[in-house]
């Protein structure tokens, strides 16, 4: 068995977790074109992320705040051969 490590910084990992840029940006109440723009920098705003956290805990999805400053590691694993 295999191991593969990525590192997911905070803007991809709460646009997976919630699904997407339109699904963010709904609950922080900024325009799509904003929260797009999250993606070069690699950070959320501060004025986000009790948003965020708030939308999580509320649909049970795990995301902490931690995660939303410093990113998750995501662990894989996997057969060869």
């Amino acid at each position: 068995m295999h191991e593969l490590k990525e590192h997911i910084d905070p803007v991809a990992l709460v646009l997976r977790v919630f699904g997407g840029v339109c699904a963010v940006a709904r609950i922080v109440d900024r325009d799509p074109s904003a929260v797009s723009k999250w993606q070069d920098r690699k950070r959320i705003p501060t004025s986000c992320q009790a948003a965020l956290l708030d939308a999580a805990r509320a649909q049970n999805l795990e995301l902490n705040a931690e995660e939303l400053i410093r990113g998750r590691d995501d662990v894989r694993q996997f057969h060869v051969g």
